[in-house]
């Protein structure tokens, strides 16, 4: 996977984004969301997590691994 500088910078600069999921879809699976407080969406994966939780967590740690890069650049 791989995300543009400028939303790697929208989710490490904003603190009230909106980290959820969605789903399930026809396979059973559950996606990632990362929004915008109005609901435009910033980034979102593929149906590929088996719980919702799953889904959420992988995009809070998403936010951290970006987090951490950015103060170690």
């Amino acid at each position: 996977m791989s995300i543009s500088n400028l939303t790697a910078m929208i989710i490490v600069n904003n603190e009230d984004l909106i980290f959820t999921y969605a789903g399930p879809d026809s396979n059973g699976k559950f996606s990632g969301w990362i929004s915008m407080p109005n609901g435009r969406p910033v980034l979102n994966t593929q149906s590929v997590f088996d719980s919702s939780g799953d889904a959420k967590n992988h995009m809070l740690s998403l936010r951290d691994k970006l987090a951490d890069k950015a103060i170690n650049a």
